[in-house]
C-alpha cells in the first residue's frame, strides 16, 4: 500500500471519530475538544496500524503498539464513556464539559511519550547489548527452571500464609507469568513434548485462571492472559490481534459480575474462606446479581471510571493549583524506596498515593482511608508539576521505554523472551502511579536473573562433572 493511502485512511478515521464524538456526546464535547481527542485516538493506534502492514521481526513483542492502544482507549475514547459520576460524588470541582485544554495536554503528553520511545529504541539506545547475555544454554535446563518457577507460583495460591511474606507476592506473580510464557514458547517451538505443552495450556493455565477468579485476583488473571498474548505475538501476529480483541471484550463483559462477586466475598467475610465457600458465593451471584443487596448499576459506572483518564485530567486541571496545590514531586519519591525489598526494610513507606490522591480531589470522601483512586502516569505528572511536568516527564518516560525496549525486546530463547516480557509489560498499563507500576521492576529482574543464572551454572556443572542430563531435546 502506498504511503499516501495510509494518510487518507488515517484522515478518514480521524473524521469518523470526531463525528462519533459529536453525535454521541454533544453535551460533553465541543468541536475543538472532539478534534484533539480524536487526534489522541489516532496517534495511539498508529503504531499498531503500521505493525499490521509492516511486521517488525527485530522486535518480537509489540510494546509501542500496546502502549498506543492503551492510550487510544483511555485518552481518545474515554470522553464518550462517562459524565463525571464518581464512587462517592464528593468532587471539589465539577466540570460539565470536557475542555480543549486537558485534551491538548493529554495529546502532547502521549505524542512526546511515543515519539521519544521510538527515538530511543531506534537511534539512541539501539547499539546497547542485552543484559540477558548472548550465551546459549541448555533447553533442558531452561525447561526445568521454568517448571520450578511455575511450581512456586501455583503453590503461592494454594498456601494463604504465603501472601503475608514481605516482597514475595510481586516476585511470585512475575515468576508465574515468566513460567507460563517460557513453557508455552518452548511448546510452540517443539522444545518440549506435546503432552507437556498440552498440560500447561489446557490444564494448568485454566486452573490458574480459575484460582485467580476465586481468590478475587481477577485482574491478575486478565493480566496473565494479556501477557501471554504479548509474548506469543511474533508467532502468529494476525491471530493474536483477534485474540486480544476477544480478551478485551471478555474483560469488559465480565467486569460487572466480577465486581459484584468480589464485593460479595468481602462483605460476607469469605475473603480468606475456602474454595467451596467462594464457589457458593459465585453461584448465588450468577443466579441473582442482587442476591447480597449490591447496586447492580454501580458496576456500570465503575468500568466507565476505570477507563476515564481524560475525565480525571479534566477534573484535576480545573482544581489545580487554585484549590489543590501541586505535589512538587512527592509521588515520585517512592521510586527510590521501592528499590529496596520490604524484606530488607520492613518499615519502608507504604504505597498509599492512590488514596491520598482520591481524597485531595474528592474522588473519595476525606474520611475514607481505604479506597484507592488510580493515578495514571500523565495525571500524576500534572498533579506534581503542572503542564511543564506533563511535557518533561512524558518525554523522560518515553526515553525510558525506548531504553528498556532496546535492551529487552529482541529475539532470543524462550526463557529470555519470558524475562524480557516481565520488564516490558509494566510500561503498557499506565493506570496507576509510576512507583506502584515500575518501582519494584529492577528488584524482580535481579531476582529472576539470579535464579536463571544460578540454575544454568548448576545444570552445566551437573552435565560436566556428573554426567546428568536434563531431558534435552
Amino acid at each position: 500500500m502506498k504511503k499516501s493511502h495510509h494518510i487518507y485512511i488515517l484522515l478518514a478515521l480521524t473524521l469518523a471519530v470526531i463525528a462519533l464524538y459529536m453525535a454521541v456526546r454533544p453535551d460533553r464535547l465541543d468541536p475543538s475538544a472532539a478534534f484533539v481527542s480524536a487526534l489522541s485516538f489516532i496517534i495511539g493506534i498508529i503504531p499498531g496500524y503500521f505493525l499490521i502492514f509492516s511486521p517488525d521481526k527485530a522486535r518480537p513483542m509489540p510494546l509501542l503498539p500496546a502502549i498506543g492502544f492503551f492510550h487510544a482507549i483511555m485518552l481518545g475514547l474515554s470522553p464518550l464513556l462517562i459524565s463525571g459520576r464518581w464512587a462517592e460524588d464528593d468532587l471539589l470541582v465539577r466540570v460539565p464539559r470536557f475542555g480543549v485544554e486537558p485534551a491538548l495536554v493529554l495529546f502532547a503528553g502521549l505524542a512526546l511519550m511515543l515519539g521519544c520511545a521510538w527515538l530511543g529504541r531506534t537511534y539512541l539506545f539501539s547499539r546497547l547489548k542485552t543484559p540477558l547475555g548472548q550465551r546459549e544454554h541448555s533447553n533442558g535446563t531452561a525447561r526445568l527452571l521454568l517448571w520450578g518457577l511455575l511450581a512456586i507460583h501455583m503453590a503461592f495460591y494454594a498456601l494463604p500464609w504465603a501472601n503475608t511474606v514481605p516482597s514475595l507476592s510481586p516476585f511470585v506473580r512475575s515468576a508465574g507469568t515468566a513460567a507460563f510464557a517460557g513453557l508455552l514458547l518452548m511448546g510452540w517451538r517443539g522444545q518440549i513434548p506435546r503432552w507437556e505443552f498440552g498440560a500447561v495450556l489446557l490444564v494448568i493455565l485454566p486452573v490458574r485462571l480459575v484460582l485467580g477468579y476465586l481468590t478475587s485476583a481477577v485482574g491478575e488473571s486478565i493480566y496473565l492472559c494479556g501477557a501471554l498474548l504479548f509474548v506469543l505475538f511474533h508467532l502468529r501476529p494476525r491471530m493474536i490481534f483477534g485474540l486480544v480483541a476477544v480478551v478485551c471484550t471478555l474483560a469488559v463483559l465480565s467486569y460487572k459480575p466480577v465486581h459484584i462477586y468480589r464485593s460479595a466475598v468481602v462483605d460476607q467475610g469469605y475473603l480468606n474462606g475456602s474454595i467451596s465457600e467462594k464457589l457458593g458465593v459465585l453461584a448465588a451471584v450468577i443466579v441473582d446479581p442482587s442476591h447480597y443487596g449490591h447496586d447492580v448499576n454501580k458496576s456500570d459506572w465503575d468500568i466507565g471510571r476505570r477507563l476515564a483518564h481524560a475525565e480525571v485530567m479534566n477534573t484535576v486541571m480545573a482544581a489545580t493549583p487554585e484549590q489543590v496545590p501541586y505535589w512538587n514531586g512527592k509521588t515520585y519519591k517512592l521510586l527510590l524506596s521501592n528499590l529496596v525489598p520490604r524484606l530488607l526494610w520492613p518499615d519502608k513507606p507504604l504505597e498509599n498515593q492512590g488514596n491520598e490522591f482520591g481524597r485531595r480531589y474528592g474522588f473519595v470522601k476525606a474520611d475514607n482511608l481505604t479506597t484507592s483512586m488510580n493515578l495514571p502516569w500523565l495525571v500524576e505528572a500534572f498533579v506534581n508539576f503542572g503542564i511543564p511536568g506533563v511535557l518533561g516527564i512524558s518525554a523522560a518516560i518515553g526515553l525510558l521505554i525506548g531504553l528498556v525496549e532496546a535492551l529487552f525486546n529482541r529475539p532470543g530463547a524462550p526463557w529470555q523472551l519470558a524475562v524480557s516480557a516481565i520488564m516490558l509489560l509494566p510500561f503498557i498499563n499506565q493506570d496507576s502511579n509510576l512507583s506502584l507500576s515500575i518501582g519494584n521492576l529492577l528488584t524482580i529482574f535481579v531476582a529472576l536473573m539470579i535464579y536463571f543464572r544460578g540454575g544454568f551454572h548448576v545444570g552445566d556443572f551437573a552435565r560436566r562433572r556428573m554426567g546428568w542430563t536434563t531431558g534435552e531435546r
